[in-house]
Formats: structure tokens, C-alpha cells, sequence
């Protein structure tokens, strides 16, 4: 089912709940099948598969959070270099030669991912070969909530 809040967060899968939904992002299974957001689609005048307005999921895809397109629609940089996650020894395999400051992470998804790349722990590099050149990821600008915001 949903999540009931912030608490159940770390229990996400995506970032509405724990079961993919494809009627909740804009991803390859949303474009798969003319049903499915069909009422989106007539509504933004998407008729081809591509980018759609950031808050067009809302409040269908949102994070428990109340964040909006954390999944699909444009895959998006993050702050934190491609390194391996603790615990992860390997010097071996097509990930490791990734590894250091050389790749940013990216996480999200597109508007033509699979629903795989559509989960919370999946990740991509990104800014290859920089970020100016990287035309196939966006990012999102964040900022601490003023206390006004919070209420």
C-alpha cells in the first residue's frame, strides 16, 4: 500500500509507496499502454512521449516528504560522487572503473525508464564527460525550509 509518512520513508521503494504504480510517474510504463494517465495526457496535451510539466503527477507521485517528480520525467544530478557503497570491496566489474570524483550520481529515472530505474536505490553516472555536457540529466535546486514553510 502507501506510506502513512515521513516515518515509513526508509521503507520506500518509490518515492510514493512500495509498489510501482506506472499511472504515478512519467516513465516508459506510463507511455505503454493509452489508458494508463490517459486523463494526464489529455490534460497537458501530451500525445508523444516525452517531458511533462513537473507537477503533473502531483498529488499522485509525491514522497511522503511532499516533494513532486523524484521519479521519471528527467533523470536528475546529485551532489554525491559515483563511489561504492560501504562495505563494497570490489576492484572488479563494469562499476568499478566508475568509481571516484570523476562521476556524479544520478537518480530518478526518465520519462523512458523502466520502472527498475524508477526506484529509490537505483543510481546512474552522470555528468559525462562534464556536467555542462551531460544533456541527459536535469537537477533540482534544494533548500532548507524556513520555519514559515513548515506549518
Amino acid at each position: 500500500g502507501t506510506m502513512s509518512g515521513a516515518e515509513d520513508a526508509k521503507n520506500l521503494v518509490y518515492p510514493w509507496g512500495t509498489k510501482f504504480d506506472p499511472g504515478k510517474a512519467n516513465c516508459a510504463d506510463f507511455w505503454a499502454d493509452a489508458k494508463t494517465g490517459a486523463h494526464l495526457k489529455i490534460r497537458f496535451n501530451a500525445a508523444v512521449r516525452g517531458l511533462m510539466p513537473g507537477d503533473a503527477f502531483d498529488p499522485d507521485g509525491t514522497s511522503p516528504y511532499g516533494v513532486v517528480n523524484m521519479a521519471g520525467n528527467a533523470r536528475e544530478w546529485t551532489s554525491s560522487w559515483y563511489m561504492p557503497y560501504k562495505g563494497n570491496g570490489s576492484k572488479q566489474g563494469p562499476y568499478y572503473k566508475k568509481y571516484g570524483k570523476q562521476y556524479k550520481v544520478v537518480r530518478g529515472g526518465a520519462w523512458y525508464s523502466s520502472r527498475d530505474e524508477l526506484r529509490v536505490s537505483s543510481r546512474e553516472t552522470g555528468g559525462a564527460p562534464s556536467l555542462r555536457a551531460d544533456n541527459t540529466a536535469g537537477f533540482r535546486c534544494v533548500r532548507s525550509a524556513d520555519p514559515v514553510d513548515r506549518e
